[in-house]
């Protein structure tokens, strides 16, 4: 998993290299944190994208928080605990 500010995204596919379960699991993901689990084309170059072709394993970039850049210290709580939903997802997942 690969964090960026900003946007409340997950990109989660990388040109057909990942496996099936990454499109439930960046549902889940989404409905945990709140974010949109988001289907890139054309989009290269990001460690998720490495990783997936690399591994063939689910990868993700969360794009944490949404508004202003740089995103505002006031924003912090919340973005730790969207984040905390989603690492909890994860780990639940890969037991």
């Amino acid at each position: 998993m690969s964090l960026h500010s900003q946007g409340g995204e997950i990109y989660w596919n990388y040109r057909g290299y990942e496996p099936p379960e990454s499109k439930e699991l960046a549902a889940r993901l989404a409905a945990a944190s709140g974010y949109r689990a988001v289907e890139l084309t054309g989009s290269d170059a990001g460690y998720k994208d490495w990783f997936i072709q690399r591994f063939r394993k689910p990868g993700f970039t969360v794009e944490l928080g949404i508004g202003k850049n740089p995103l505002p210290l006031a924003d912090y709580e919340d973005m730790a605990l969207e984040t905390g939903w989603i690492l909890a997802t994860i780990l639940s997942n890969f037991k």
